[in-house]
């Protein structure tokens, strides 16, 4: 293969399309002419993409004792493999790599602006094993605003390991709700003055391994956020006498990988769900957001789908109209992780490479929302038959059941 860059380049622009035969195909001769180690990463890159986590698992592990530690692009394999590790259900090795990627000695704040906090966070970073006892905490939440939500039910966890304030600097869709919750957080402003009042620095995502039990980290409550109340405009959704209320959401507005590492195989198009949305014994309600295409506008208005979406400015107005839902059904999105925070049910459509905590595809609930129910592709690409599936169950299961 000439230019193995250029090749790999069409394989990710095949994948950002969809064409998932053609990507298969072409990452198979990238694995017969690899060469280099700088080969063997993006090689590795490629298999984990697709969900050859076993061969990724071999390519990048040949790799990652060869490197320098601490450089970037050593963190960037290291962060691969601990996450094809996960995926392998090799919990305990994976780990071990993601507590070394973000201990004291390793780890860089991913926003090169934000270099002058590097001493403070190293400094103060909350590591394995170290006591909050009396410890005013601040949390650096990680990911996307679906993670934060998630990663929120920890704050639980260090009060109720001793710290005697938690607080953090959540996004601005996000501050009504959380100041809402039944647990205490205070709200401050990422700045260094503010951070540098408190007494460790907790990242987020970190926060799963500090509380991991049995297989997930664990959680104080259940319902560990709720709907705000009283609000000054209330969103009321309007029910169709003897319909149950259904709400869905198909697609991401991220698109490619480098925004979401599931993208764009964990959405859909709405045309998919058009058999479900057939189903007359339901009301269904988008709660899609972003501006829809002339189509999906088309495919709503055929099948009298209330669009809710223009009421929803936060994460509040969405928890507002969730919770007067029978059932959300969405892809992996920040909804299902607001639906199971609230204990609302929700029915979670999953790409055959999905996230590594929804654990592995045997699994059709999950440890960290007790509301949700898990319906996984067995082929890439292909969403009918997990539509399919859902409509069965629909027409199976009574109101009370989901």
């Amino acid at each position: 293969m000439s230019d193995f860059r250029t090749s790999v380049r069409m394989f990710h622009q095949h994948c950002n399309e969809k064409r998932v035969e053609a990507a298969r195909d072409l990452v198979e001769r990238l694995g017969q002419a690899a060469v280099s180690e700088a080969d063997h990463i993006m090689l590795g890159y490629c298999q984990s993409r697709l969900g050859m986590f076993e061969q990724a698992e071999r390519t990048l592990s040949a790799v990652w004792p060869s490197l320098t530690p601490r450089e970037a692009q050593t963190v960037n394999v290291a962060r691969e493999l601990a996450t094809v590790k996960l995926h392998l259900r090799k919990i305990d090795e994976g780990s071990a790599i993601d507590k070394l990627l973000h201990s004291r000695s390793w780890y860089t704040l991913p926003d090169p602006e934000a270099a002058a906090f590097i001493p403070l966070v190293k400094e103060r970073l909350l590591e394995e094993g170290d006591a909050v006892e009396g410890k005013r905490v601040f949390v650096m939440f990680a990911g996307g605003q679906g993670d934060n939500i998630e990663q929120f039910r920890h704050f639980d966890n260090l009060l109720a390991e001793g710290a005697s304030v938690v607080c953090a600097n959540p996004p601005a869709s996000l501050c009504e709700l959380f100041a809402n919750a039944p647990v205490a957080l205070t709200q401050l402003r990422g700045t260094y003055a503010a951070i540098a009042e408190c007494d460790a620095i907790a990242l987020g995502h970190m926060l799963n391994w500090r509380y991991w039990r049995d297989g997930a980290p664990a959680a104080a409550r259940a319902d560990y956020l709720r709907q705000v109340r009283p609000r000054e405009r209330p969103i009321e959704v309007a029910p169709q006498p003897g319909k149950r209320k259904i709400g869905i959401v198909w697609r991401s507005d991220n698109t490619t990988w480098e925004q979401c590492r599931h993208e764009p195989f964990r959405s859909m198009a709405l045309s998919t769900l058009e058999p479900l949305l057939a189903d007359t014994g339901s009301r269904f309600f988008s709660l899609q957001f972003g501006s829809l295409t002339q189509s999906e506008q088309a495919i709503l208005a055929r099948h009298d789908v209330v669009d809710a979406a223009p009421l929803v400015h936060s994460f509040a107005d969405l928890a507002e109209i969730v919770a007067q839902l029978d059932l959300v059904v969405t892809i992996d999105s920040a909804g299902a992780h607001l639906c199971g925070a609230l204990d609302v049910p929700v029915w979670n459509l999953l790409a055959q490479v999905s996230d590594w905590r929804w654990g592995d595809a045997a699994q059709r609930s999950t440890p960290f929302y007790r509301s949700m129910r898990l319906f996984r592709q067995k082929t890439l690409g292909d969403w009918e038959p997990v539509i399919a599936e859902v409509c069965a169950e629909l027409a199976r299961v009574s109101p009370g059941s989901f």
